[in-house]
């Protein structure tokens, strides 16, 4: 079962949202003090009260079933709960909550079998709470629709025990983790209950205790009787039951990360992630689907840190709902907008674009990137102006994408800050694909993003060439693309054997044809001979790749397409 949407009104700082659609993994994004937590606490209170009450049903004076019951203390308080500005003006004012639930077909029957009515749809209910009142109803449309209201109470109670909400607030520290791992000792040792040998061994222990507490109740009795005349006695029981709680409460976490120390003197973002761990493994030993609703799972994690939380929860997500609130960035889900849910000025709203989600998190980009969804990070910036040319020429969809601005190349200058620009383009909400060289500087690049977490197989390409063990970009090109505009600009022809060595990179080849016709090699010559290359690429694409040297490009072309088409419209 999953919840598959939720619509809030007049709770706390939301006075109305519309239906929020809510997937495997949901991303609420705003500024601070406007709401997002407030959609979290509202999912959570609303299967809080569903779960403890199940809703048997009553009854009313007039005989009908009623879905009205006393509201418990603890679940919700209507002085801080309902809207305070609305608290004079409306007195007896109700906040509303419905969800919609998801149903397999297992759920289904098993929903035919408890409650007597199949149900092919979502399944839809409301909660209107009250100072002192909740109703539950349930808002199905249709044939049936009558007999299901009349079920309600049955509804509830099947809802309640096959779906939990486990809210994980901000604050994560040692002591919350200490006391979810008490509860999953408390929970293990009653399972010991019926073990011959442990009820033995608890026996005995009771047995060895029994003369303290004796002991312990005369002297209360003596002490008490001096102020009390009229006690006549008193009893320490020291039975199984508390010695499980003294056994259970009695929890030392120790975490050995290089360094063997008790968690509480860990930093705080690893109390953070811990806390965060142990919730999620005590909710999933209990029955029943799960929904996470985790707030700023980034908080106290270092932003590499945050990328590596975010293919964890993507992959939590993959079997348990995930609904998170997030400052950063890097939480966003830029594959699927509308997964990422807007909250600003008290109202919720699912985002549309990029530029939206942007505004929402307070993120700045140049006006080359304003609406970029797909930037290829690419070495040079020879490199940079000669893609442009070569893509659009390749494909139609990526010429089209660079001309609206959906997709950008940038250059880096050098390998060695792939990652810092990974970085930097993830908290501006790019999705990123990289081309590197096949060198060491690249390959080593490479793997030092994906170490981080910043880049995966899927995002990169190596500019690769058929046996060679190190090439680089301009490997791939044909060079009678460029042969003559060298010659003419440096006096350097290029149809040598010290150019034509195939086995060397393109650099060191060019190197060793300049050197041997008595012209000068440096820095300086080589990024004017690239910028030669780069710009006879961008007047002659057709022409430019070498015909058996270029499959990387070819491969690159498809990735960028694929990539493309999945994001879908901005």
């Amino acid at each position: 079962m999953k919840i598959s949407g939720i619509a809030i009104q007049k709770y706390r700082s939301i006075k109305r949202s519309p239906r929020l659609d809510l997937g495997d993994l949901t991303v609420l994004i705003g500024p601070n003090n406007e709401g997002k937590s407030n959609v979290l606490r509202a999912l959570a209170v609303s299967m809080r009260i569903v779960r403890t009450y199940g809703f048997p049903p009553g009854n009313t004076r007039e005989g009908r079933p009623s879905t009205r019951r006393p509201l418990l203390r603890g679940l919700y308080d209507w002085s801080d709960d309902f809207p305070k500005d609305l608290q004079e003006k409306t007195p007896d004012g109700n906040s509303i909550i419905d969800l919609w639930f998801e149903l397999d077909a297992e759920e289904q029957a098993e929903f035919h079998a408890r409650v007597g009515s199949k149900l092919k749809t979502e399944l839809p209910i409301r909660l209107t709470i009250g100072a002192r009142n909740v109703e539950f109803a349930v808002r199905k449309q249709g044939p049936g629709a009558v007999a299901l209201t009349r079920k309600a109470g049955l509804v509830a109670e099947f809802v309640g025990q096959s779906l939990r909400v486990e809210h994980v607030e901000s604050v994560r520290t040692a002591a919350r983790a200490k006391r979810v791992v008490e509860d999953m000792v408390g929970f293990e040792l009653t399972s010991l209950r019926g073990d011959e040998g442990f009820s033995a061994a608890l026996e005995t222990l009771v047995d060895a205790v029994k003369p303290v507490a004796e002991r312990l109740s005369a002297d209360l009795a003596a002490t008490l009787k001096a102020f009390l005349p009229d006690v006549k006695g008193v009893e320490v029981a020291l039975g199984t039951d508390r010695i499980f709680s003294a056994l259970s409460s009695q929890v030392q976490i120790t975490v050995d990360d290089g360094v063997s120390t008790e968690l509480q003197h860990k930093g705080d973002g690893v109390q953070s992630l811990a806390a965060l761990a142990l919730i999620r493994k005590a909710a999933e030993v209990r029955r029943g689907a799960l929904v996470l609703a985790i707030e700023e799972p980034e908080a106290h994690l270092h932003p590499r840190a945050i990328h590596q939380l975010r293919d964890v929860l993507s992959e939590i997500a993959v079997s348990q709902q995930v609904v998170l609130t997030t400052h950063s960035g890097a939480l966003v889900d830029r594959r699927n907008l509308s997964n990422n849910i807007l909250v600003r000025a008290n109202r919720a709203t699912p985002a549309t674009s990029l530029e939206e989600i942007r505004n929402a998190l307070g993120i700045r980009v140049g006006d080359n990137m304003s609406n970029a969804d797909l930037v290829l990070v690419v070495e040079g910036g020879c490199d940079s102006k000669a893609l442009v040319s070569l893509l659009g020429h390749l494909s139609v969809d990526l010429a089209n994408a660079l001309t609206g601005g959906a997709f950008a190349i940038e250059s880096l200058g050098s390998a060695s800050y792939l990652s810092a620009r990974l970085d930097a383009l993830s908290n501006v909400l790019s999705r990123v694909h990289v081309l590197v060289d096949n060198d060491d500087e690249g390959r080593l690049a490479a793997e030092k993003a994906r170490r981080l977490g910043l880049l995966s197989a899927a995002e990169e390409n190596l500019t690769t060439v058929p046996g060679m063990k190190n090439s680089e970009f301009e490997d791939v090109l044909d060079p009678t693309c460029y042969t003559d505009a060298i010659l003419q600009r440096f006096g350097v022809d290029l149809n040598v054997k010290e150019f034509k060595h195939s086995r060397a990179k393109w650099s060191d080849r060019v190197e060793r044809a300049f050197i041997s016709q008595g012209k000068t090699w440096n820095d300086f010559t080589k990024t004017a001979v690239k910028a030669i290359v780069a710009m006879e690429v961008a007047q002659n694409p057709g022409t430019a790749l070498h015909p058996k040297r270029s499959t990387s490009i070819h491969a690159l072309v498809q990735s960028l397409d694929r990539r493309l088409a999945d994001s879908g419209p901005l």
